[in-house]
């Protein structure tokens, strides 16, 4: 139930080190290690998890991370609070003022591919990509966010300036106005939606909310490829200067991305069945 894995924690250690104490013992850190950690560093996703549903979500939290430390170890964090570990063999580490063991999968190249644990032998993972990790994605949807909340803001201020603009210009400008008005929609809506209802997600299923709140990803996509097809137009056609030009292709890249994104986090249609 709720809370089993922190009681879990608490109880099997305490048990083996009541019962099956061992003796503890000073480990030898190898002084070259720097040389071979940063093959070792990255996010870890467990394989275990869902893949073709909206809880893929779950694994924008952020995974495993595993990187070097100054002290030649390498420093796991992901779970309740990080931890070092020291080389003792090839791909193994033992914690350093502990006795668990991690132990890295490779394939034929050598490259590195997952990361076991032996007090999760159930769990096992592998090594993200870096547009599956969570400092790619969230950099760039906090960058996104940021430039259609600039859309928005300018025809704000420039209101009577947006009036006067020739018809091909204003198309073009409301493309960018549409695109950005809904991300922001499904931003806000989003987050309405996991604060009423985000602790019923995996207990009772995707509630009207939620529902309601995924019909954002498709509108705002359809939107992202009128956007695109505005921008070939104003560059064939020179609506405006070379810098206004590239401040509306930058929207277009954010729109892009966006409905990338939907795609690949299962937000793109109604992907919960």
């Amino acid at each position: 139930g709720t809370g089993g894995s922190k009681v879990r924690s608490v109880v099997v250690p305490a048990f083996y080190n009541e019962f099956f104490s061992k003796p503890s013992d000073i480990l030898s850190i190898p002084d070259d290690f720097v040389e071979s950690a940063s093959r070792y560093a990255g996010t870890y996703l467990f394989w275990r998890s869902n893949f073709s549903t909206i809880e893929k979500l779950i694994n924008l939290g952020g995974g495993i991370k595993v990187a070097p430390s100054e002290d030649n170890t390498l420093i796991v964090s992901g779970f309740e609070e990080a931890k070092q570990f020291v080389e003792i063999g090839e791909d193994l580490f033992r914690e350093r003022d502990g006795e668990s063991r991690i132990a890295f999968q490779k394939d034929e190249q050598g490259e590195i591919t997952g990361l076991v644990f032996d007090f999760l032998p159930f769990m096992s993972t592998y090594k993200a990509s870096t547009w599956k990790t969570q400092p790619f994605n969230l950099t760039l949807l906090g960058f996104s966010m940021i430039v259609f909340f600039g859309v928005l803001l300018r025809l704000g201020y420039q209101w009577s300036a947006y009036k006067s603009l020739p018809q091909p210009e204003k198309e073009a400008t409301r493309a960018s106005v549409f695109v950005s008005g809904l991300t922001i929609v499904f931003l806000v809506v989003g987050i309405i939606a996991f604060v009423k209802d985000g602790d019923k997600l995996f207990s009772e299923g995707v509630t009207t909310i939620f529902k309601f709140w995924l019909i954002f990803p498709i509108l705002a996509s359809l939107a992202g490829f009128y956007q695109l097809y505005q921008t070939v137009l104003i560059w064939q056609n020179g609506y405006w200067g070379i810098w206004k030009n590239i401040r509306f292709t930058i929207v277009t890249f954010c729109s892009l991305f966006m409905a990338w994104f939907y795609y690949y986090w299962n937000l793109l249609g109604y992907n919960y069945m």
